[in-house]
């Protein structure tokens, strides 16, 4: 009688099983593929809300999105005016896709307006950053302050402190308190070409 080494019974089982494993993964397989392809998922839209400003051929852009923590929608964009100039809008929207409030930044200093970011701090302030100033409103939609510098990107850190970065067509960083006061500004310099 011909003796088996255990490694050889070992090889001839992982065989078997890896043989019986893709039967199982390729029946598994099929089978998802076929259920899949006979049944066709339809996208459907749940809502569509639109903002002009009053004037439906002006120029209206979102740029920039954000949600809060009960579902609710944050767009960032510009809008014209009746004046003809750009201004920011910022729109709230239920999570259903009503419109709880529009607030808007217009300035005859800044007539081509434009938001290049929006953050939400952890009690859902808004903050806009852009080509004008750098504006906070509170969830419901009241101007709390608007600080001269324009900046490129915002975020907000856990305390709501709020940092805005691209200030001035340049490297520097801000730091502000919730309440918009200056904590530290910094601009980073370049040592030259290597």
């Amino acid at each position: 009688m011909q003796q088996i080494s255990t490694t050889s019974v070992a090889a001839v089982y992982d065989r078997r099983t890896l043989q019986h494993h893709l039967r199982t993964t390729f029946v598994a397989f099929f089978a998802f593929f076929a259920v899949n392809s006979q049944c066709s998922a339809q996208i459907q839209q749940a809502w569509v809300s639109r903002y002009n400003n009053g004037i439906p051929n002006g120029t209206n852009r979102a740029v920039k999105m954000a949600l809060d923590t009960n579902g609710n929608i944050y767009v960032a964009g510009f809008s014209q005016n009746t004046n003809g100039q750009l201004g920011y809008a910022t729109i709230k929207y239920a999570p259903n896709g009503n419109q709880i409030w529009v607030a808007r930044y217009d300035s005859t200093n800044y007539p081509a307006a434009q938001p290049s970011c929006l953050a939400l701090d952890h009690q859902s302030n808004v903050v806009i950053t852009g080509t004008a100033v750098t504006v906070k409103y509170d969830p419901n939609g009241n101007q709390l302050w608007t600080l001269p510098n324009s900046g490129a990107g915002v975020a907000v850190d856990s305390s709501n402190n709020i940092c805005i970065t691209g200030v001035a067509s340049n490297y520097t960083t801000m730091k502000l308190t919730p309440t918009g006061t200056n904590l530290w500004t910094q601009t980073f310099t370049s040592a030259g070409p290597c």
